[in-house]
């Protein structure tokens, strides 16, 4: 079974690119646009991780400021600021988030923060590494594959 990463984010280019990285490092993915949808998520289906726009209304920071005094919620949290904003980044530290990403970011480093908040040691990284190589070489060669679809 596949970890999950919770999105949580406004309907973006940054939330279409965010998804696809984590989709492409073999999470499975939910996506809420709102701090009421994040929190159903929640609710219904334990998540490795969450990455939370701090730019989307009602998405941000806010609800990690609901979030994290309530422990039932206490899932690793990434949140995206703005480099526009160095008072965003240093709240987001402030109420607990787990990473801080400062767009624009690299995505290679969101996703291994993921794999580190998901409990992927070394080897157990390596081992999913491996077999996303193998999915987007057999759908290279017109094997088929695991890759997203988004048209």
């Amino acid at each position: 079974m596949q970890d999950t990463v919770l999105i949580v984010a406004a309907p973006t280019a940054t939330a279409e690119a965010v998804e696809y990285l984590v989709v492409d490092a073999g999470f499975a993915v939910r996506r809420a646009a709102d701090g009421r949808q994040a929190a159903e998520a929640l609710a219904a289906c334990p998540c490795a991780a969450a990455v939370l726009d701090a730019a989307s209304p009602d998405c941000g920071l806010r609800l990690l400021e609901i979030l994290r005094p309530t422990g039932a919620a206490r899932v690793p949290v990434a949140v995206l600021v703005s480099r526009a904003d160095p008072v965003e980044r240093e709240k987001a530290r402030a109420l607990g988030a787990d990473a801080v990403f400062v767009k624009p970011f690299a995505g290679s480093d969101l996703v291994a923060a993921l794999r580190r908040m998901a409990g992927y040691g070394p080897a157990a990284m390596d081992a999913q590494m491996a077999a996303a190589d193998t999915g987007r070489s057999a759908q290279m060669n017109g094997q088929g594959g695991s890759a997203p679809h988004h048209g």
